[in-house]
């Protein structure tokens, strides 16, 4: 199927998933729509891991400018925006709420081997008030296997809880898995997650650049598996807490950092890393620069405009911007069009 759009529609009391693009499915969109009590996924895109050049590929689908909540409703573990194996696509400027499970996950190839998922955009959408404690191992952004080409940028991901019983984990914000590699994640925001606003599990030198990740539940940033090689670039972000760890699962040699901001609002300059700030967890500042990290760091309050209402508007006298920091006008993530939700 080519060149099927779908703009301006409401989609709702749908008991599986809104809009599907199957296989061989080519240059489609959805625009300005909006999806509310869905049973399953609201937007699917599904392809074969096929090669670029296969007639039967998934590519070129824009999904922009939606209004999506209450999904997942009879399959919980449904997502907001699902793409499986599918390149060349574009997720932006949608808004994405109330739901069980992730917000956008893009990619199905577990590892280092071939992937036809790539040159994905994934911006400026506004995801929040997922997962609300019900499942775990979630992210409002999720990705999976190597995608050189796939930015991630200018999203904001605020509420996300994972469950808090023995067996929950993983309220992230932006979740990189299971290989997700040499991908770009910039000028993003992700906070009040219960987890870290950003987890690696595995994957080799993505680039993590000027991003804020704040007052997240049990840390700011994550990278839980030890490798051979680097896995990230850290560099330029602003990374504070309440309490909290700014790094946690901190293994030499795991990733690269330079040039971050960190700020605790209870401890000051006093920042901490470890998996808790409990005693025996840890670990302080000479440590974690003796363990290779924190390199050029900047250790000062960034002087957004309200931390505690979540006002993350620089001041011209940022120390931040002093030492690198780009800001970007973050409040134009989410939709364009003004929709009636009544």
């Amino acid at each position: 199927s080519n060149e099927i759009s779908f703009t301006g529609c409401t989609l709702q009391n749908i008991g599986a998933s809104g809009i599907k693009f199957g296989y061989n499915t080519k240059t489609c969109l959805v625009k300005s729509s909006l999806f509310r009590n869905i049973g399953g996924t609201a937007i699917f895109i599904e392809g074969a891991n096929v090669q670029p050049e296969a007639a039967d590929i998934t590519k070129d689908i824009t999904v922009t400018d939606n209004h999506i909540y209450k999904y997942g409703r009879i399959f919980n573990n449904a997502i907001g925006v699902l793409l499986i194996n599918a390149r060349n696509c574009e997720i932006s400027h949608n808004e994405i709420h109330d739901g069980f499970y992730t917000g956008i996950s893009a990619g199905w190839v577990w590892g280092y081997s071939y992937n036809v998922t790539d040159y994905l955009k994934i911006s400026d959408n506004l995801i929040y008030d997922i997962g609300q404690g019900w499942l775990a191992d979630m992210g409002g952004i999720y990705t999976l296997g190597i995608q050189p080409h796939s930015v991630i940028s200018g999203n904001v991901v605020h509420d996300v809880g994972c469950y808090g019983g023995g067996s929950g984990y993983g309220g992230w914000g932006i979740y990189l898995d299971e290989g997700t590699s040499y991908m770009t994640v910039e000028n993003n925001i992700a906070y009040n997650c219960s987890s870290q606003g950003f987890h690696q599990h595995y994957g080799q030198d993505n680039l993590v650049q000027n991003n804020i990740f704040a007052m997240n539940g049990e840390g700011q940033v994550r990278v839980s598996r030890e490798e051979d090689h680097n896995e990230i670039y850290l560099k330029r972000n602003i990374i504070v807490g309440d309490n909290s760890p700014m790094y946690t699962s901190v293994v030499k040699g795991k990733f690269i950092d330079d040039s971050n901001i960190y700020w605790d609002y209870q401890r000051g300059c006093m920042v901490l890393s470890g998996e808790s700030t409990k005693n025996k967890d840890r670990i302080y500042k000479f440590d974690m620069q003796c363990k290779g990290y924190y390199k050029n760091g900047v250790y000062a309050d960034p002087l957004f405009a309200d931390i505690e209402n979540r006002d993350f508007t620089l001041s011209p006298d940022s120390p931040a911007i002093e030492a690198g920091f780009v800001p970007w006008d973050y409040r134009q993530a989410g939709t364009q069009t003004a929709f009636d939700l009544s």
